[in-house]
């Protein structure tokens, strides 16, 4: 009788080596299924789901298992849409709150600095590659790494202190 699944092999071991999974299955991975189950909706502001991002962005990158990867980097693409598109709304007065410093903000000498809409772009295109499956494992990887940079980037951008108070007045 015929395999119901024809592309299931019948001897895993004579499976090309350009078709076996990429990354060697990692055990206790307790942080994924948190990850993967924590509810994601449109009513969630930037300053909840950059975290978020930046948590399955680290997951992705030290994920071996082919499958926990791209259900990590779904959700990654889920919630950067997400966060594109909380992005176009004005403030609230929790969210200024919670921008407002009482210490003036730092300057940075930084070369890079994109808008957050950009970023969010970036962030999500990087993510929909990842998602295609159509590098090679070395490639991969890289893109992994650089994703893991450029959403910790946004998470700090955006999470950062963007107005400060001196002696009782917001500036």
């Amino acid at each position: 009788m015929a395999n119901v699944n024809s592309t299931t092999p019948a001897r895993p071991e004579f499976i090309h080596p350009a078709f076996q999974d990429i990354f060697p299955p990692e055990l206790g991975d307790i942080t994924i299924e948190v990850l993967l189950t924590r509810p994601l909706h449109q009513g969630m502001d930037f300053l909840a789901l950059a975290p978020v991002c930046s948590e399955l962005a680290a997951e992705l990158l030290e994920t071996r298992n082919t499958t926990a990867r791209l259900a990590l980097a779904g959700r990654l693409a889920l919630a950067l849409r997400l966060l594109r598109d909380n992005l176009e709304e004005d403030l609230t007065g929790p969210q200024r709150q919670a921008l407002t410093s009482t210490e003036p903000p730092k300057e940075q000498a930084c070369d890079f600095s994109p808008d957050a809409d950009s970023l969010a772009d970036y962030c999500h295109t990087l993510t929909q590659i990842l998602l295609s499956r159509t590098l090679a494992p070395q490639q991969e990887k890289i893109m992994a790494g650089l994703l893991f940079e450029l959403v910790n980037y946004q998470t700090d951008t955006l999470t950062a202190p963007q107005f400060w108070h001196a002696e009782g007045q917001a500036n």
